[in-house]
């Protein structure tokens, strides 16, 4: 594990992918705009513990931004996947207790929506035999649908 560790002597942001700033359970605020500005003014976490790669299936929310860590892509800081009949949250190290510091309810915002959502479950898995999963519970008219 320690070959894995990060470690900086400057906190550096969370980078949101496309699927971290559509996902209602990472959302600080109560809009997709203010909740962009909470994760802005958020100053970041010093490191992280990485892990080899995606893998296939993972959904991944948010990177590590410092442009040292890593390689050409920034290293995975939150994703998740389906395992079993459950969900499986990562999140890349243990300083997310740092969002007290720009506003104490985001911390507890975080993780009563993250604790949600990861305990939901696959409550609308149809067939044994497969499931096709898409990104968000709702979309659009006229959206693209990733399955």
């Amino acid at each position: 594990m320690d070959d894995a560790q990060y470690s900086g002597q400057n906190p550096w942001p969370l980078t949101l992918e496309r699927a971290g700033r559509e996902a209602k359970f990472l959302w600080l605020g109560k809009t997709a705009e203010e909740s962009e500005a909470a994760w802005d003014t958020f100053p970041g976490v010093f490191g992280f513990y990485g892990v080899k790669g995606e893998k296939p299936g993972a959904t991944v929310y948010a990177r590590f931004s410092d442009p040292q860590a890593g390689g050409s892509q920034r290293p995975v800081y939150f994703a998740s996947q389906f395992y079993g009949s459950g969900q499986v949250f990562y999140i890349g190290s243990g300083e997310m207790w740092r969002l007290r510091g720009t506003d104490p309810t985001y911390f507890e915002v975080l993780y009563t929506k993250l604790i949600r959502h990861v305990s939901q479950g696959r409550i609308l898995r149809g067939s044994s035999r497969g499931a096709l999963l898409v990104e968000r519970d709702r979309y659009e008219l006229g959206e693209t649908v990733v399955v």
